[in-house]
């Protein structure tokens, strides 16, 4: 909940990764793919290695990312 609504473009994770701009770099490059960073575990409440992937949606300007702790 402390997320929603907030724009996260330049967060970092952890180890300093722009995790939602190396997604959007991706899908824009690539059309689509994989991505590793780490991100909290709700599960856990324990950062954690995740692994997601995107592609691009339409018209380019939306993708979409399912991940996956690793």
């Amino acid at each position: 909940p402390a997320i929603v609504g907030r724009n996260l473009f330049n967060m970092k994770d952890p180890n300093g990764v722009f995790f939602l701009q190396d997604m959007v770099k991706l899908a824009k490059k690539d059309g689509q793919g994989w991505t590793r960073y780490h991100w909290s575990n709700p599960k856990t409440n324990k950062v954690s290695p995740k692994v997601t992937y995107v592609m691009k949606l339409g018209d380019g300007k939306s993708l979409a990312g399912c991940g996956i702790y690793e």
